[in-house]
């Protein structure tokens, strides 16, 4: 698992496709269920589960692919203070903003690591309603 998952670490080649660069805070984490603890990450990207309980999930990079996907279409972080993280509350997405890329990011930001969707669920929903995506 990357557990830096931040715009610094997001890069495009030549041909637009994405790579993750710094891995200095990657583990393994064997099956779904299983933990990791950190004391390294980045407090905007940060899943609450690691502030509450010091820990991490599988779905950690869920949710802080969701604060990077929120950034990318509204244009700001996602929340303002650690209470409203760990509480799940944050700011309102526009009216404009597809129904769909709403509940995709709003599943991810979930606060509960079990209700959050995996990546291949993810990417199933996303080509279903905007065709292939080239992986």
């Amino acid at each position: 698992m990357h557990k830096d998952v931040k715009p610094e670490n997001i890069l495009l080649d030549s041909e637009g496709n994405v790579k993750f660069a710094d891995f200095g805070t990657a583990n393994i984490l064997e099956y779904e269920g299983d933990m990791g603890t950190t004391i390294t990450y980045s407090k905007e990207y940060g899943a609450p589960e690691l502030f509450k309980e010091g820990k991490h999930r599988t779905k950690y990079g869920i949710f802080s692919a969701g604060v990077l996907a929120y950034r990318m279409f509204i244009d700001c972080l996602t929340f303002t203070t650690q209470d409203q993280r760990t509480a799940g509350q944050f700011k309102p997405f526009p009216i404009t903003l597809d129904p769909l890329i709403k509940e995709t990011i709003t599943r991810m930001l979930s606060t509960n690591p079990k209700k959050r969707p995996t990546a291949e669920k993810i990417i199933s929903v996303m080509e279903k309603e905007f065709g292939e995506i080239k992986k």
